[in-house]
Parts: C-alpha cells; structure tokens; sequence
C-alpha cells in the first residue's frame, strides 16, 4: 500500500458554527454538499474539495471559541497542528489582524517559505505555507 495524499481533515467541535466561520472567514473555505450522516456538522470546500470535515461533538456543552494571542502562538511548530500551502502569506497576516485573531509568523529564506500559524477556534494549530520561491 502506498498513501497519495491526504484527503480531509475532520475536527469536532462544541462551538460547530464559530468553526465554520473561523474557516470561511479567514482562509476562503466554503460549506458544500454533505452525505446525510448521523452526526451534525458541515463539509468545508477549497477549490471544489471537501478538505476540512467539521463536526459537532454533542457529548460535551458548547465552549466559548479561543482567539489565542501573538504570544500564545510562539514555537508551535513541536505542536500537533495541520499544514496548508497557501498564496499570499502578507494577505493571511493582514486578514488575521481585520479579524482580531493572534498569530505567529516566521520566515525562513534558506527555503523560500514564509509561515503563519494560528489556532482556530477549538485551539486546533493551523501553519500556513507561503512558499514564495516557487512564486519567482
């Protein structure tokens, strides 16, 4: 057996629709079609793929979302998180700060690769991939 590729990350939650807009909001995503399962939740799309699995956990009360802080965010790359490549790191940055949400950035020349990472609101680590080199 060989793994080609990931396909979707799945993230339950107790605050289902301040996850859905964390997601739309600040890196595009968009709710699409969804097979009629037993749980509740929504499938988030990029680019026409069903890439983020959102779904409530309905064993626990709803909590409030995290918008954890600039220093909060320091060194959480030995952190489980999820990685996406994404355009325009100057643009998440700039979104982020409009939307209020902490962040922690860091280039790194010797790769061509600028990185933001942020924690959505269950505290899940996102790092956000900048590869500018591959850019020109």
């Amino acid at each position: 057996m060989k793994v080609k590729a990931l396909d979707h990350v799945s993230i339950s939650t107790r605050c289902l629709d301040d996850t859905r807009k964390f997601y739309e909001d600040v890196l595009g995503f968009e709710v699409g079609a969804r097979p009629k399962l037993a749980s509740t939740g929504y499938w988030l799309y990029s680019d026409g793929k069903a890439t983020i699995h959102v779904v409530l956990n309905e064993k626990e009360a709803p909590a409030a979302p995290i918008k954890a802080t600039a220093e909060e965010m320091q060194d959480t790359g030995i952190d489980n998180h999820i990685a996406f490549t994404v355009e325009d790191g100057k643009q998440v940055t700039d979104r982020l700060t409009e939307l209020g949400y902490g962040y922690w950035d860091r280039d790194l020349s010797d790769r061509g690769l600028y990185q933001v990472f942020v924690k959505d609101p269950n505290g899940v680590i996102l790092e956000l991939n900048d590869y500018y080199r591959e850019r020109g």
